[in-house]
């Protein structure tokens, strides 16, 4: 499994470093890829932009948003960009959203809390939001097999 965050792709220095990381990792046989957090930033095709470099990748693609990826513009809020259109953006790269559905990827529940509040200003973005971590549990316990049972995984 690889794991990597703050990516930043939204930040001019940032992109380059990100694209020839995403060349190494799409070269991995790795089983899965977790983007974790701050991945893009407020224009939402950036984000789009940086998944895309991972197309090739063959493994299962997940990622956890961070602050960044929910930044606004305009009359936009953070709440739908967290519930609807980040999710879409990252589903059409083929990502799952591991805030909103856990993954089990062998004997591995993969899973990160949601964020419990957001707000998006009229003048600039605001978030009051816990701080989310990546939770790796083993599946085989009988605790962690109850809580697959009722994620319906």
């Amino acid at each position: 499994m690889l794991i990597t965050a703050d990516l930043h792709y939204d930040i001019a220095r940032s992109r380059r470093p990100t694209e020839e990381l995403a060349r190494r990792v799409c070269a991995q046989q790795a089983d899965a890829l977790v983007l974790a957090g701050d991945t893009g930033g407020a224009d939402l095709s950036v984000l789009q932009a940086c998944l895309a470099l991972f197309k090739e990748f063959t493994g299962r693609k997940l990622l956890v948003l961070g602050n960044h990826c929910l930044w606004c513009r305009g009359r936009e809020n953070s709440l739908d960009r967290y519930e609807r259109l980040v999710p879409q953006a990252a589903a059409a790269a083929g990502f799952g959203v591991l805030d909103h559905r856990p993954a089990v990827l062998g004997r591995v529940l993969l899973a990160a809390p949601k964020v419990t509040r957001v707000y998006c200003g009229h003048s600039h973005w605001k978030s009051t939001h816990k701080i989310r971590h990546l939770t790796v549990v083993n599946v085989g316990s009988t605790y962690t097999q109850k809580h697959l049972e009722v994620l319906d995984l």
